[in-house]
């Protein structure tokens, strides 16, 4: 019983129509159109040999040295 007048009260009202103008509509010129393939930042990654874990540590660390 006292879920019934807000399913009336959302019922009862027509939706405002929208406020955003139609981005294909053929006088927008903010709407341009870009081929962006799916695979364009593809960057290969292929499995290497472990490296050196002190020589890797000095050269990314703060300072130049990890001592």
């Amino acid at each position: 019983m006292l879920a019934l007048p807000a399913l009336v009260a959302g019922c009862a009202s027509v939706p405002p129509a929208p406020l955003v103008a139609n981005p294909l509509a053929a006088g927008n010129s903010s709407f341009t159109r870009t081929y962006v393939p799916a695979t364009g930042g593809y960057v290969s990654r292929r499995p290497v040999e472990p490296s050196d874990w002190r020589s890797m540590n000095e050269r990314v660390a703060p300072g130049g040295t990890a001592r």
